[in-house]
């Protein structure tokens, strides 16, 4: 975006393209389309005020493993991670155009820039490379706010101390140093790992300096409460045949189908027309599961009196309180109830995905919803971070009474959840999880709900 019909601006223009060029050439990037505004200015009375000229590059490129990520939130390896600073900057810590300029109402002289394209491939190719051997633990990079911007949210996110000593062997002014907005990373990695990260990154003659301690922070504690998952293989019983329906506009199928595949079911793929044209009858099941989504409408009715019992017939789904469809991934608790799929798992605490414009739970009569209550017939609902049930937006995205997301059957055979265990059942699947249970667990919480199923049914063969 630019002025560029004003004086001078269009030169100016032509040497950001011509350096925009110049980068992407050493950087083996292409640029395959683009998008310009060339009127970026208005008359305000007698002035004339144009928008400062703006270069957006957006990059694309393959991702052959998704569980090869790294956070910014420190996680403390070992109750003490290293701090490791990589300076891409030249040596130059420039402030214009800066946070800390913009606090002061000023604009400065000099703004950072790529200096070096060689380094910059070179940093990247080695912290790719780090990334795939797991040897980074956490990164954050130092361009929006400087250096004490970067480690202040790094140390926000992970609850954890900071034990800094930042010298660097530098001459430069110490608020420099703090607030540039180079380029630069922040990485946290094991101590075990210190010394060959500083090496590798000396090896291709990039600047990396040790910057102190990432610290374990116990005033707090994990409200995450994990049941003992087993994997267990069951020999000498017949297939427990389980069937996914699915119709025009349902999603999460595929993942229902891996879940239950996983516990051990035998699961079967059944379209509605299947059942309509009567080539598959449900009586050789044991389970039915309804997946959710209605983007063509709610065709198989699972939105809609879906619990068993006197319960469903009193219940039924309105529009979130946001008024927009909702996607985040809440924390919800367990709560004890006759539900077989969460037996033994009273008091887990864990984020669930939710994905949904009408999740809003609505009861006919006050006195319904007071006796899903009291009979202990909400086995799952959305938590604050206390762990307490709320209706507060966004802890509770739908803004369902007493924060409700589940209902279950008197008998326990039964029941209905508004966001989806199946799309969180791997570790990789949640969007954040602490960094010492990630690397132990190779399911979540949620994937005993299914196997409490299996053995529920193994159990009635």
């Amino acid at each position: 975006m630019w002025p560029a019909k004003l004086p001078g601006e269009g030169a100016a223009l032509l040497d950001a393209c011509t350096a925009m060029c110049d980068v992407m050439k050493k950087l083996g990037i292409a640029v395959d389309g683009g998008k310009d505004s060339l009127s970026m200015a208005a008359r305000v009375g007698d002035d004339t005020v144009k928008a400062p000229g703006t270069l957006v590059i957006s990059v694309y490129a393959g991702c052959p493993d998704i569980t090869a990520t790294v956070t910014p939130d420190l996680k403390c390896p070992h109750s003490r991670g290293s701090l490791l600073y990589i300076d891409l900057s030249c040596g130059k810590h420039r402030l214009g155009g800066s946070s800390l300029a913009h606090c002061y109402g000023q604009l400065g002289n000099t703004s950072p820039d790529l200096d070096d394209p060689d380094m910059f491939v070179s940093a990247f190719n080695l912290t790719q490379g780090l990334i795939k051997d797991r040897k980074l633990v956490s990164g954050h990079d130092i361009s929006d706010g400087g250096m004490i911007t970067c480690l202040l949210e790094m140390s926000f996110a992970g609850n954890c101390g900071l034990d800094i000593d930042i010298s660097c062997d530098s001459d430069v002014p110490f608020i420099d140093l703090l607030f540039a907005e180079e380029l630069g990373f922040v990485f946290e990695v094991s101590k075990n790992n210190e010394q060959e990260i500083l090496g590798a990154f000396s090896a291709v003659n990039i600047p990396c300096f040790f910057i102190g301690h990432s610290t374990k922070d116990t005033k707090k504690k994990s409200s995450v409460l994990f049941p003992e998952v087993d994997h267990q293989v069951c020999v000498g019983i017949p297939p427990i045949k389980v069937a996914v329906l699915r119709e025009e506009g349902s999603n999460s199928d595929r993942e229902m189908a891996a879940l239950l595949h996983m516990a051990g079911f035998e699961v079967w793929d059944v379209n509605m027309q299947d059942m309509c044209s009567g080539k598959i009858t449900l009586d050789q099941f044991r389970g039915v599961v309804f997946v959710g989504g209605f983007s063509y409408g709610d065709v198989c009715g699972s939105a809609k009196e879906n619990v068993s019992s006197g319960v469903g017939q009193g219940v039924f789904l309105d529009h979130n309180d946001s008024g927009r469809f909702e996607c985040r991934f809440v924390t919800v608790r367990v709560q004890s109830s006759p539900s077989i799929m969460f037996r033994g798992m009273e008091g887990t605490v864990f984020g669930m995905w939710s994905a949904h414009g009408e999740g809003k739970m609505i009861f006919k009569t006050p006195d319904i919803q007071n006796d899903v209550l009291r009979m202990n017939l909400a086995p799952v609902r959305y938590v604050d971070d206390s762990g307490n049930p709320t209706i507060v937006y966004p802890f509770n995205p739908n803004g369902s009474p007493d924060g409700i997301a589940a209902l279950c059957s008197e008998d326990g055979r039964h029941l209905a959840i508004m966001p989806h265990p199946e799309r969180c059942f791997l570790p990789w699947q949640c969007p954040w999880m602490p960094f010492g249970m990630k690397e132990k667990l190779d399911v979540s919480p949620w994937y005993k709900m299914f196997q409490n199923a299996f053995d529920w049914c193994v159990e009635q063969v």
